[in-house]
């Protein structure tokens, strides 16, 4: 559970917190992070010439092929097609 530290240092029990997170954001901790993880992906395929394997290791992913399966899920593109579209774009 992404809140056991964060609820101990508070004094509340981390389902609690969870509940009152997901009351704000309307997102579990858990989805809320992979979404920054995903976004700070798209931003380094934007702008680096990092490979797939680095971004994935750079924003948290353990697994390459959990990385390119949330990706996909969430951008509906690899991420090798969304660095191509994009560079598309620039052309």
């Amino acid at each position: 559970m992404v809140f056991v530290p964060i609820a101990a240092q508070v004094g509340l029990s981390p389902f609690y917190l969870e509940r009152l997170f997901k009351q704000e954001t309307s997102e579990t901790p858990r989805a809320y992070l992979v979404n920054i993880r995903i976004d700070k992906a798209a931003h380094l395929l934007k702008f680096t010439t990092m490979t797939n394997l680095e971004i994935c290791y750079e924003v948290g992913f353990r697994s390459p092929s959990n990385f390119y399966k949330v990706f996909r899920n969430i951008k509906n593109c690899s991420p090798s097609e969304y660095r191509k579209e994009l560079q598309n774009e620039l052309v």
